[in-house]
């Protein structure tokens, strides 16, 4: 076993462990000192709609570089490097995995092999286009393990296993299950965000370079609080930059986007996250070291989060989450969305003011989208008043004189 990341749940009690070459993470119970069981990964399948990948650097004729995902009779290992363990709605771990993938390759063994080399044979009544498959505008560049594929012990090999996931997946932390996968979205989007660095080592020189390898390579992931919703931060080792995710529900993570590289950062290797009441401009902030730069790269989150919404009449919205740069509130009032307030920042709670009326349909924006963010809405059905609000404060004030009057006719009599 060769462990590689450990992360702790929220509770201190569990640590899983990831034993990337090994395909595997390890559970140990923090109190006793024990590995409570090891949880297999299992392979992903590079067949599969939206699961594809780019596995050759020889594209074109002439053995040019391009862009070609495409879905291929490939399994993937995940075999992660970083993880970072959550907890769902009902308190269970889920654990959330960067799928780099890596290979046992030493002095005296390694298990890296060209697909397309004349030592690995594929069997010709599973693979009757091995020819064709073994190309290297095919995969015939692609590196692969010797050590898995052989089913039946003939020599030859039935499958065909790949280093890494080139995704980010999220599995239960008790069976071990997958939950779910990002699929070939990392390939995908860098394709079409920044063409000229896709599968690179950071720069056009390098492009398609790593297609034949791991692809994109995400390296590190961190979790962290942003505005009461749980964000993930995806660090990619080779091209850079950060794939950020919506992991509020762990079980079914959401893509928010892709920020690349920037200046002279090259290849993120550790991430770490600064929550705003821990930043020092109040912001919140993502470190990523970058090994072959040596350069630490601090970056400013700027997004707008919502986690609730609460209407009190007869003139005060509570929005609670996280927007420094200013969103916009609207009211739906028999059934015309009204612009009530603009540019409203948030730092984990924000007061505004706002004549309210009963039935009122209220929502939080991106400026200038009139879309409620993170689908966060609230009804005034109801008259709610804060005990803060000088009204509340008065009803307060009179029902207590009223709660006493009545006692005291009840002494009197």
């Amino acid at each position: 076993l060769e462990p590689e990341y450990i992360s702790v749940t929220p509770d201190s009690r569990t640590a899983f462990v990831g034993l990337q070459e090994n395909n595997a993470l390890a559970v140990i119970d923090i109190p006793t000192g024990t590995v409570s069981r090891i949880l297999a990964l299992g392979f992903k399948n590079h067949s599969l709609p939206g699961h594809g990948l780019d596995p050759t650097d020889r594209d074109l004729p002439g053995n040019q570089p391009a862009i070609s995902i495409r879905n291929m009779p490939v399994y993937g290992m995940y075999q992660p490097d970083g993880i970072a363990v959550t907890t769902d709605s009902n308190g269970q771990p889920v654990v959330l995995t960067a799928n780099e993938g890596d290979s046992r390759d030493y002095d005296a063994f390694s298990e890296e092999v060209r697909a397309g080399s004349g030592s690995y044979v594929l069997d010709p009544s599973i693979f009757p286009d091995a020819a064709t498959l073994k190309q290297n505008a095919n995969l015939g560049r692609l590196t692969v393990t010797r050590t898995l594929g052989d089913l039946d012990n003939d020599g030859d090999f039935d499958a065909i296993y790949a280093f890494g996931g080139r995704s980010m997946s999220a599995f239960d932390g008790i069976s071990g299950a997958l939950l779910f996968d990002s699929g070939d979205s990392f390939e995908q989007t860098i394709a079409a965000q920044v063409p000229t660095l896709f599968n690179s080592e950071g720069t056009t020189a390098s492009f398609d370079g790593r297609s034949d390898n791991k692809g994109p390579e995400p390296e590190g992931i961190v979790i962290g609080d942003v505005g009461g919703r749980k964000y993930a931060f995806v660090g990619l080792e080779r091209i850079g930059g950060a794939f950020v995710y919506d992991v509020t529900n762990p079980r079914a993570p959401v893509q928010l986007g892709y920020s690349s590289a920037q200046g002279d950062d090259v290849s993120p290797e550790g991430v770490a996250y600064i929550s705003p009441a821990q930043s020092p401009n109040q912001r919140a902030l993502l470190l990523m070291s970058h090994e072959v730069s040596g350069t630490l790269g601090v970056y400013q989150v700027d997004t707008c989060t919502v986690s609730s919404i609460n209407l009190f009449a007869p003139d005060q919205i509570q929005i609670s989450g996280y927007c420094p740069t200013g969103l916009d509130l609207y009211c739906v009032r028999q059934g015309t969305p009204l612009q009530v307030a603009t540019g409203i920042s948030v730092n984990t709670q924000a007061t505004v003011t706002v004549p309210l009326q009963f039935g009122d349909h209220c929502y939080a924006s991106q400026p200038g989208q009139n879309v409620a963010i993170n689908g966060i809405e609230a009804t005034l059905d109801r008259v709610p008043i804060p005990a803060t609000h000088p009204l509340g404060s008065l009803l307060l004030a009179l029902a207590s004189m009223l709660l006493g009057a009545l006692t005291l006719r009840r002494q009197l009599r």
